[in-house]
């Protein structure tokens, strides 16, 4: 669903720690959409370590987000640059700039509030690795978080581990602890010391069955968090369940259910494009690492207009109800 008010979607892409590939899904994520006639920008939020310049074949941009922490631009439309793609332009961050790799509270807060104000029909962020309260802030950013995971173990317990940091951020910053479900929470949040964390289902379930004040609040943050799981690097068909046994997971300790939006595979032509620095957006559409990206896409478009149509449902529904009880009364 569009952020409220803008007019427009945010999409995030993370996945706990590198080497995922997520930066190449955003890239051709942001490419495939771009070939739909959206109006793109791919910003690289991966502060401090910005490389997405790199998959456009282009040098680093004279122009970069870190132009817009140190205030030397306005906004991050002047350091939107064009890729070459019609429809696409991309922020670059910076290689090695330690402010911008650990920006001050103000200067993430000016980060957040400019992105708002890109001119595009989809933002696309590219998160950096790792569970920092900076890259799960930018993620919670987004209408829709993507995390990229690939069918290795580690790499599902990395995935789970942002997820999961993801939604305890969300739920942090929705329940401080003067609220009334704060000490339903806290077993889940922050276990006293020596103690083990609960799984959240069990506290809300606790919370639920206490007749606990808030409770509405609790499941409108809970039905708000719908992260889409993609797997990246699959070899097999049986790879590309991966994603289906950490939506499983999810579901089954913190009560969430991720969407699973596919799988891209295993791409010897997409790999010598890379080493080879020239640009992704060279590559043909029946490359099947960028057909996999465009039915990714997709998928994505689809969920927000599914979305979008039981918003409007609920709202007429409301309405009807409202203007039924005041004609009854």
């Amino acid at each position: 669903m569009k952020s409220d008010d803008l007019g427009f979607s945010i999409w995030a892409v993370g996945g706990g720690k590198g080497g995922t590939g997520k930066s190449v899904v955003s890239t051709l994520v942001s490419l495939a959409l771009a070939r739909m006639g959206r109006k793109v920008v791919l910003l690289d939020a991966d502060l401090g370590g910005a490389n997405l310049h790199s998959l456009f074949g282009m040098k680093l941009p004279q122009v970069t987000l870190h132009d817009f922490v140190e205030k030397k631009i306005d906004g991050l439309e002047e350091a939107a640059l064009d890729t070459g793609t019609p429809g696409l332009r991309l922020v670059s961050g910076a290689n090695d700039v330690l402010s911008l790799a650990n920006p001050k509270y103000a200067q993430k807060t000016r980060m957040l509030n400019a992105i708002k104000r890109l001119n595009a029909d989809v933002v696309l962020l590219d998160l950096g690795a790792g569970m920092h309260y900076n890259t799960l802030d930018f993620a919670l950013l987004a209408d829709t978080p993507l995390l990229v995971l690939t069918p290795q173990m580690t790499s599902l317990e990395n995935a789970y581990g942002f997820l999961k940091g993801m939604l305890f951020r969300k739920l942090e910053r929705s329940f401080k602890e003067e609220h009334p479900l704060y000490p339903f929470l806290a077993p889940a949040l922050k276990p006293a010391p020596g103690e083990p964390a609960e799984h959240l289902v069990d506290c809300f379930e606790r919370a639920r069955d206490a007749g606990a004040e808030g409770m509405a609040e609790w499941e409108a943050v809970m039905d708000s968090f719908r992260p889409g799981l993609v797997v990246n690097q699959a070899a097999t068909s049986g790879d590309t369940l991966a994603a289906g046994v950490m939506a499983n997971v999810a579901c089954k300790y913190l009560g969430v259910q991720p969407d699973c939006l596919g799988a891209m595979p295993i791409d010897p032509g997409l790999r010598r494009q890379i080493d080879s620095l020239k640009p992704l957006s060279a590559l043909g559409e029946n490359v099947p690492a960028v057909a996999a990206a465009s039915d990714i896409a997709k998928a994505l478009l689809a969920r927000e207009e599914r979305e979008a149509r039981e918003a409007r449902e609920a709202h007429e529904r409301a309405e009807k109800e409202a203007l039924d009880n005041e004609q009854a009364a």
